[in-house]
């Protein structure tokens, strides 16, 4: 699982410049690529959306790429409750 997430983390770097179609292998598997979405979402934020196919087999891929040199970007680690086990919306945790 570990090897397929990092494999499909790559696909995503590969494909995060262009919004069009390719292919790549994921664990054996040729897939068919293609960017559904790319949006700014926010300072130094885009959100990507992909869809790989091969056959009957379908992966959708959503990830999110945050600029950490730009200044207007700040990194917090929180947790729902404050605990490990729990949860809260965002607006109650922050």
């Amino acid at each position: 699982m570990k090897r397929i997430f990092t494999a499909l983390m790559l696909v995503g770097a590969v494909a995060l410049g262009a919004n069009a179609k390719g292919s790549c292998d994921v664990a054996g598997t040729v897939y068919s690529v293609d960017t559904t979405f790319h949006a700014y979402i926010g300072p130094g934020t885009t959100q990507t959306s992909m869809l790989l196919q091969s056959g009957n087999k379908h992966l959708r891929v959503f990830y999110t790429t945050v600029d950490l040199t730009n200044p207007y970007v700040k990194i917090r680690a929180v947790s729902g409750t404050d605990m490990m086990a729990g949860g809260e919306t965002v607006s109650q945790m922050c």
